[in-house]
């Protein structure tokens, strides 16, 4: 068998990759052996694996003496090449600076960690990060002749926006020595084509989930929609409370299936919005396990999910809604309309600064069709997931290609 070391946020600890990591650790444990790395130091295990594959736990707090790791980086030509290049591009600002030597000083001691592991292992090795982030910078500097360097792209790892000042430090310097960039989507790919003058190999390889029992909603006049996302500013949960308490013709249950650092925040906007609406009533069910949100999902007969974030990738939550047969109202953000064809298997709304408003009027519109017509796009929502996010399919595809390098 060949040999990976694998990079993880958390998994197998925590609960935050495990709806990913599951279902592609099971192909990739068909070819590989693997020491999976995880950076996740502190929560307790949640996924138990094979005695065959070794768990090692990274903690970027152990032997971290900064001034050591700042003087390696005041001395590395990566660092002021990054630099001079901000400085071209006019973004050279003291933050940015802040972050290009906190990103290599991250990379150099995470590298310390990982070469040991790498010197233990005779033959080449594939060396796989999850995330297309610092580890990629580490792995460069632990390659050996021989060894393939591969990474996948999401979203928080990918796009510059607001909350990271449109500014993702030393892509290029992280990616030399990279051979396979693996993207969620085809947005994700052409916008790394267009930032950045790479010669990695850059391919779509789409995340996928697992069949459910398809849902049919209770025909009890009420529409049952629900949200399933962390809880943070480019969620925009807001909006989704704007756009209940302007429907005032229908009854409709909210349910959001997640919790986060603006957990209490949207609680507050929630029932100043929402409390006094005698049509409307909501929840926030908090953090769930992913087998219990799942279950969640297919006891509650949702009729539609509800996406309204300012950024995405390829939410695995709709795939997850689409295995049900369950319609998306999104909005028209990064790779959505890949996996969300307006009219087909649900409707796009235009990011503008009327998003509120055109999801009230898209959850009418939607109240108000045949069951006929809602059946079509239940159909067309679970076809979505079987010809595009089947995991099982699609994860064995992406190994076949590891193979392959």
């Amino acid at each position: 068998m060949k040999r990976m070391i694998l990079i993880t946020n958390s998994f197998p600890f925590g609960i935050s990759e495990a709806s990913f990591l599951r279902p592609e650790i099971k192909e990739l444990m068909k070819e590989f052996d693997i020491t999976i790395v995880s950076r996740n130091y502190q929560s307790e295990q949640t996924t138990f694996l094979p005695d065959n594959v070794k768990v090692l736990r990274y903690n970027s707090k152990n032997g971290y003496n900064p001034l050591i790791l700042l003087l390696q980086t005041l001395f590395s030509a990566p660092v002021y090449k990054e630099l001079f290049s901000l400085a071209k591009s006019k973004k050279l600002s003291i933050a940015n600076i802040k972050k290009v030597i906190k990103y290599y000083m991250r990379s150099l001691h995470f590298a310390r960690f990982l070469r040991p592991i790498r010197e233990n292992i005779e033959e080449s090795v594939v060396l796989y990060t999850y995330w297309n982030d610092y580890s990629v910078m580490s792995l460069s500097m632990i390659k050996k002749d021989g060894d393939k360097i591969v990474s996948r792209a999401h979203g928080a790892d990918l796009y510059g926006r607001r909350e990271n000042g449109f500014y993702m430090p030393m892509k290029v310097f992280s990616n030399i020595k990279t051979d396979l960039i693996a993207f969620i989507s085809e947005h994700g790919k052409a916008y790394f084509q267009n930032c950045y003058n790479i010669s990695a190999r850059k391919e779509v390889f789409r995340l996928g989930v697992g069949e459910h029992k398809l849902s049919k909603p209770v025909q009890n006049g009420v529409l049952s929609v629900y949200s399933f996302s962390y809880i943070r500013d480019l969620k925009r949960l807001w909006l989704i409370a704007e756009a209940l308490s302007k429907a005032e013709d229908i009854n409709i249950k909210w349910t959001h299936i997640g919790s986060g650092e603006k957990e209490k925040e949207i609680k507050e906007i929630a029932k100043k919005l929402l409390e006094n609406k005698s049509n409307i009533t909501y929840c926030f069910t908090g953090t769930m396990e992913n087998e219990d949100a799942m279950r969640l999902i297919s006891e509650s007969n949702f009729d539609v999910l509800v996406n309204v974030s300012e950024t995405e990738g390829v939410p695995v939550t709709m795939m997850e809604a689409m295995s049900f047969g369950i319609p998306v109202i999104a909005t028209d953000v990064g790779g959505v309309s890949e996996i969300v064809t307006d009219g087909f298997n649900g409707y796009l709304i235009k990011n503008d600064d009327n998003v509120s408003e055109s999801l009230k009027n898209t959850l009418l519109s939607f109240y108000r069709k045949s069951d006929e017509e809602k059946d079509v796009l239940r159909n067309n929502a679970y076809s979505t997931w079987s010809e595009k996010y089947n995991s099982e399919k699609n994860e064995s595809e992406f190994v076949q290609r590891l193979i392959s390098l």
